[in-house]
């Protein structure tokens, strides 16, 4: 029985070159984005990591949808790629932009 891993922002290209890396290693792969792509992997769930962080429904949901995908051995590893840059000068970047910057970056981590 394979190991399973969940690889969040899984459409950008670092994203997609560890979909390839962990399947081709044997992994069950488990990827998320905000959008459909082009992705390696085993199952695909469409999830916006602000989301996973401010609406408790749509946490449940993501994590009910996880442990369907998940083995026997449950998930062997997380790799959280999923990530926002917000550019601009200081006084353009919004309290919202640095809200979201943190919910994608740092919390939906530790979800």
């Amino acid at each position: 029985m394979s190991k399973s891993v969940l690889i969040t922002g899984a459409n950008g290209g670092i994203g997609q070159a560890l979909c390839q890396t962990f399947k081709e290693a044997g992994y069950f792969v488990i990827a998320t984005d905000r959008v459909s792509g082009s992705c390696i992997c085993d199952a695909f769930i469409n999830a916006d990591m602000e989301a996973l962080c401010t609406d408790s429904q749509f946490r449940e949901v993501f994590f009910t949808q996880v442990r369907g995908y998940l083995q026997e051995q449950g998930l062997f590893a997380l790799v959280n790629n999923a990530a926002v840059q917000i550019l601009g000068k200081t006084e353009d970047i919004q309290v919202e932009d640095w809200q979201k910057t943190l919910y994608v970056n740092l919390v939906a981590s530790f979800v």
